[in-house]
């Protein structure tokens, strides 16, 4: 192995551990929080259809995170996309396949490149994936994905190309109007 290949390996189970440990921590309160409020003590109740899952139950998407979690999951990814994404898969920007060097600042880009790194966590994962779990992640999601994001009209399309960076611009939402104002 290559120092580099060795530091980026050392950079994913970082994460993978500091995103388990973060995982723990949620149980654990859940945990606290159900010990404090047995609404049945004897356990005779009856199951509650349709629950919505727990918190902590598994991973959950970005964009539904609140603080601190949010921030939690944001330097997991953020650490992932730098020190895994971009040196592998992220070759310099050209017009025609840009990228900005403030990702984070896109929502679009940042709610895919979450669902990216999360598959990537279970399809990387022996226990999940299978042996075969690597290559289904380049086909099924990192193909599919940096298309979208690297496209010339993707969320990075105002951004500058230029390699010595510099060039981000906030995306602007699409006009619309409110649901059920319209008197037609």
């Amino acid at each position: 192995m290559t120092p580099e290949s060795l530091e980026r390996e050392l950079a994913d189970l970082s994460a993978r551990l500091a995103h388990l440990e973060a995982e723990l921590r949620a149980q654990q309160r859940h945990l606290d929080e159900l010990d404090q409020l047995d609404p049945d003590p004897g356990g005779h109740a009856e199951p509650q259809q349709n629950a919505a899952p727990q918190e902590g139950a598994g991973p959950i998407f970005l964009l539904l995170l609140e603080e601190p979690l949010y921030q939690q999951e944001m330097e997991l990814l953020a650490m992932w996309v730098q020190q895994v994404l971009i040196p592998v898969y992220v070759a310099e920007p050209t017009p025609t396949m840009p990228w900005c060097p403030r990702w984070w600042k896109h929502p679009t880009a940042l709610a895919r490149l979450h669902a990216l790194w999360l598959a990537w966590q279970e399809r990387t994962d022996p226990e999940a994936g299978g042996f075969t779990g690597p290559a289904d992640w380049h086909r099924d999601y990192l193909d599919s994905t940096l298309a979208v994001l690297r496209a010339p009209d993707g969320p990075f399309s105002g951004c500058s190309t230029d390699p010595r960076g510099g060039g981000h611009r906030d995306e602007r939402p699409a006009p619309t109007d409110r649901y059920l104002d319209d008197d037609s």
